[in-house]
């Protein structure tokens, strides 16, 4: 995914700062520096504040940070099927944060899109939420079944729930074209997960809550 915080070039060469510094995030690649399936090479403060390689870069223009990912790299434990690159919130403490979904008020906003997604399995997850024990929200495209080429395709971003699978999650756009930029809120308030979403090319809108 292209990640767009900010309309204006940035001056620094490194993408945290592009994204405000990520004092509390820390990065997950698809390598491994033992050179196995699992577990997958971490980046944390201060060493991210200063990385940048072929998988989390400044794109050509310094207006946004690309994440590449080599969907048969390593993973982050054997019961992860597929590798990822992606940002992950920390807590006060250090540790992986995880959202009290229950009874914590919390937000996350993303503007961001996809340029190229796996050819023999069009799907991709572009954010989510966790707590203590699960993912309790997944954003997630759902490309062609079939003929997918990766780069023009047209398929559906749904909000898939905890628990549920992805023929009974809500659909948030039915006809999203690969390189669509999107607005993406996902939220807790009194135990309901919420997603907005915005598509910037087609204006589609739509918001979905937890059941």
């Amino acid at each position: 995914p292209d990640l767009a915080p900010a309309a204006a070039a940035q001056t620094s060469n490194y993408p945290t700062a592009a994204l405000g510094g990520l004092a509390r995030w820390h990065l997950t690649l698809p390598t491994s520096a033992t050179r196995q399936a699992f577990p997958a090479d971490q980046i944390d403060q201060p060493a991210l504040a200063s990385y940048s390689s072929e998988y989390f870069k400044l794109n050509e223009s310094k207006t946004a940070v690309l994440f590449v990912t080599n969907v048969g790299g390593a993973t982050t434990s054997a019961g992860t099927a597929f590798a990822r690159t992606e940002l992950r919130e920390l807590d006060e403490r250090g540790a992986k944060s995880a959202w009290d979904c229950a009874s914590a008020q919390r937000s996350m906003t993303i503007r961001q899109r996809i340029l190229k997604t796996p050819t023999h399995k069009a799907e991709m997850s572009v954010g989510q939420i966790h707590d203590a024990k699960s993912d309790n929200l997944e954003v997630f495209y759902k490309g062609p079944l079939t003929g997918a080429n990766g780069s023009t395709d047209t398929g559906r971003m749904l909000a898939k729930f905890n628990g549920l699978g992805l023929a009974a999650s809500p659909v948030l756009d039915h006809a999203y074209k690969v390189g669509d930029m999107m607005w993406v809120k996902v939220s807790t308030r009194g135990g309901v997960m919420t997603v907005d979403y915005r598509n910037e090319r087609s204006g589609k809108t739509a918001s979905a809550s937890s059941p």
